[in-house]
């Protein structure tokens, strides 16, 4: 999602089109696969690279030999903003993670139009919804997963501390009167056994595989949102568009000595 709001935010300033490079996910040696899943949003309609440009686009040297694109940009190494960027040409085949706002807040309702959900799925989800718009409801989200299972992937980001999320409720209890928890995990059980919550709660657990999408559509309906360290729930609480959000996020992101200055917006509260 980072890297495709960029690319929009780019050619919106072009009048060009966005072309989705998607053979990185042939490629993967991850433990959990990962697919390309930006069909569940209604207004997203890319084209997609060719094979044959995908083959060259793994081989810089030789890919500007066709002289496809004049210029290829690999986003610089710390994960700060680039102020160059939107000085970049249209001709030109972006690379990086591009994770910060800055790179799209200028078009922001561009943004927020591309990422408009497809109609709900399950009677399951409209009833959590209706209890979302009729609740001072906060979400919680907890990101276990490869976080914990995968050894390189805990070694860069690590878990947040129950701590994190003791101290985010209670901030949320003496600024929200009368809230409502709203709790997504990939990890329920650790999730109920870990966090105490002395307020109505309800655990969402039931959108899995093709249907997770769900979780952060109704993430961005809570009035207010508890994130991890995941750019899931960034985007779930960025896509809620409550004028007077509470948004907690965790002030390390990383495991890893990595500058998160432009990461996290300015009106977000880290703790």
């Amino acid at each position: 999602m980072f890297q495709y709001a960029a690319a929009k935010s780019l050619a919106a300033l072009h009048d060009t089109e966005v072309a989705i490079d998607k053979n990185w996910f042939y490629s993967q040696k991850d433990s959990i696969p990962r697919n390309y899943e930006l069909s569940c949003f209604d207004n997203i309609s890319p084209k997609f690279s060719s094979g044959s440009e995908n083959f060259f686009l793994k081989r810089k040297w030789e890919y500007l030999k066709l002289n496809k694109f004049k210029k290829f940009y690999v986003e610089p190494t710390g994960g700060d903003f680039d102020e160059k960027f939107f000085n970049l040409p249209s001709d030109i085949h972006l690379e990086g993670y591009f994770q910060s706002e800055k790179y799209f807040e200028q078009n922001e309702k561009i943004i927020r139009n591309e990422f408009s959900f497809d109609a709900i799925s399950s009677n399951d989800n409209e009833e959590m919804l209706r209890k979302i718009r009729d609740t001072e409801s906060v979400s919680i989200h907890v990101r276990r997963g490869d976080y914990v299972s995968n050894s390189k992937t805990n070694k860069k980001h690590g878990v947040c501390h129950p701590d994190y999320y003791s101290r985010a409720i209670a901030h949320i209890e003496q600024n929200v009167e009368k809230p409502v928890f709203f709790v997504f995990s990939d990890d329920m059980e650790w999730t109920k056994n870990n966090l105490k919550i002395d307020q109505l709660k309800f655990y969402i657990d039931y959108n899995k595989g093709k249907g997770s999408f769900e979780d952060m559509r109704l993430m961005s309906k809570c009035r207010h949102n508890i994130i991890a360290n995941s750019s899931f729930s960034w985007w779930g609480a960025w896509l809620n568009n409550n004028s007077e959000k509470i948004v907690l996020t965790p002030k390390r992101w990383f495991n890893i000595e990595r500058s998160t200055k432009d990461l996290i917006p300015n009106t977000w509260i880290q703790l």
